[in-house]
């Protein structure tokens, strides 16, 4: 992937982004498990290596990344739409809130992409430009589901 930063030791991400996984039941989606039995992945350094611009504010602070693949529960267009959460887990609320400046439209390979913050925490849904209707219900869903347990959860 490119940029690799050492990150900070945070052992597990925040329980807002394990609990929005586990309760998907009913919601018409599914954690894909081939990022592990937990249905995530740690990542070992800034996943911000395809950024032409944002790199330095979105990886300055950050202490810990995690990505889930959720995959729609039916096809749409004869295909699986697959979408991926991401947490990523910052010193502290201003350096999170300094580092949402920083994302653009070259932060991830996928497009359309939805945020939220909460503390020290960004949350970003990475969607399917191919797929906006599938796109739009899981960031429903998931935003109710992190409002639930992330305080002060704020959409950006």
């Amino acid at each position: 992937m490119g940029l690799l930063l050492v990150l900070g030791l945070l052992a597990a991400p925040p329980a807002p982004f394990t609990e929005a996984l586990t309760g998907l039941a009913g919601s018409g989606f599914h954690v894909n498990t081939r990022m592990g039995p937990n249905g995530f992945e740690a990542l070992a350094g800034c996943p911000a290596a395809s950024m032409s611009k944002g790199r330095d504010q979105v990886c300055a602070g950050l202490d810990g990344a995690w990505r889930s693949s959720i995959v729609g529960d039916e096809k749409a267009g004869g295909e699986h739409v697959v979408q991926e959460l991401w947490v990523f887990a910052y010193e502290s609320s201003a350096a999170a809130a300094s580092a949402a400046g920083g994302f653009d439209d070259l932060t991830f390979d996928k497009h359309p992409y939805t945020r939220w913050s909460s503390g020290r925490f960004l949350y970003v849904l990475e969607g399917r430009f191919r797929f906006p209707t599938a796109g739009k219900r899981l960031a429903a869903w998931l935003e109710a589901a992190l409002a639930r347990t992330a305080p002060k959860l704020v959409r950006l």
